[in-house]
């Protein structure tokens, strides 16, 4: 209740250490996960399509373990049928399919940095309608991070300028 972590548990605990890297690096690891909260959910009867989890082994998961058990969770509430598709994933799964030459045009001359992360920063504020969390986390930076681009490049919405 204050805080403090016992310190007799704490040293029965780190007898042996265990390192367990991010589920970034232990891919191979995804789908026997998603196929376990899948049955811990209810959803043993449902099947990912192989876009689907190909996608789902693409995505980083910056929050790990749980954030993927709330994924499959969420897939399950949300899901139309049996099987999910990669077209049944949340937005932030999609990505661009076109090329970077596509993306991003860079001129033979050069292009200031700042003037790209500039339009990046304005470009994820309109995808998420101006809202700074949102676009933050599209930008997988800390939301204090995207206020201070803001300010330095004295980004604002479009009817504000």
């Amino acid at each position: 209740a204050e805080g403090t972590f016992r310190e007799d548990l704490y040293y029965r605990l780190s007898v042996i250490p265990i390192h367990l890297p991010p589920l970034r690096g232990r891919r191979k690891d995804i789908p026997v996960l998603i196929r376990h909260f899948c049955n811990k959910h209810g959803g043993d009867q449902v099947t990912f399509h192989q876009d689907a989890m190909e996608t789902l082994v693409r995505y980083p998961w910056p929050g790990n373990v749980r954030e993927l058990e709330n994924t499959v969770e969420r897939l399950l509430i949300m899901r139309d049928g049996n099987v999910i598709t990669a077209e049944g994933l949340p937005d932030k799964f999609r990505v661009s399919s076109a090329p970077a030459s596509a993306v991003v045009n860079l001129p033979d001359e050069g292009y200031p940095l700042e003037q790209l992360e500039r339009e990046v920063v304005v470009a994820a504020l309109e995808r998420n309608s101006w809202n700074q969390t949102a676009a933050a986390r599209f930008l997988r930076i800390p939301r204090h991070t995207l206020v201070y681009r803001i300010e330095k490049y004295g980004i604002k919405p479009a009817g504000n300028q």
